[in-house]
């Protein structure tokens, strides 16, 4: 049976990051990072943090769409109808009346006049601009703010968790990779 950790499970996963952050990097001089520069990598790599990230991104994606409710919208539709034949209205009843009085006037009329083509297309546009909603597009933009300034205190709370844990483990791995002749000198020149 395995003994009980007085450490958090990511306690031992982030010493591991701060260990490999902090082991030498090609290329520099000294052959080890300082604190910031392990702290970038923490920053970019820590996936709580980017989690966070995210959904901060997400909630301000949330307030332009909430904004965006109080633009007008465009709707544009069009359609095409085929029929079987033409449908059109018979003229020769009213030619055939016209004839006998005034038969200049009935031999110019045709003998159909077609109502609706064989074929035929509409096209619409519609554009809506909502001037009242009963305060939903304000309510709407409120919850938004709200929620990306919650998700934002959230960042920024994680950020500074997070770099209490690295500065912590900092000092703790500074004070065990320091030479022993190094804390023994210091020892001395305190006087302890």
């Amino acid at each position: 049976m395995p003994m009980p950790s007085r450490f958090p499970r990511w306690f031992g996963c982030l010493a591991a990051g701060v260990v490999i952050s902090l082991s030498p990097v090609r290329g520099s001089a000294s052959g080890a990072i300082d604190f910031d520069t392990a702290w970038q990598r923490l920053d970019a790599a820590n996936p709580a943090l980017r989690a966070q990230r995210l959904e901060l991104e997400q909630a301000r994606a949330g307030v332009s769409e909430a904004r965006a409710r109080r633009l007008p919208t465009l709707g544009i539709s069009g359609n095409v109808t085929r029929l079987p034949q033409d449908y059109g209205l018979s003229l020769d009843p009213l030619r055939s009346a016209l004839a006998p009085v005034f038969p200049e006037i009935a031999a110019q009329i045709p003998h159909e006049y077609v109502v609706q083509p064989r074929q035929f297309s509409l096209a619409a546009a519609k554009a809506v601009w909502p001037l009242y909603a009963g305060g939903r597009i304000r309510a709407g933009e409120v919850a938004a703010l709200a929620q990306e300034a919650a998700s934002d205190a959230a960042v920024e709370d994680e950020r500074g968790e997070l770099a209490i844990r690295e500065r912590d483990l900092h000092q703790l791995l500074d004070g065990a990779l320091e030479p022993r002749e190094i804390r023994d000198q210091q020892v001395v020149s305190l006087g302890l």
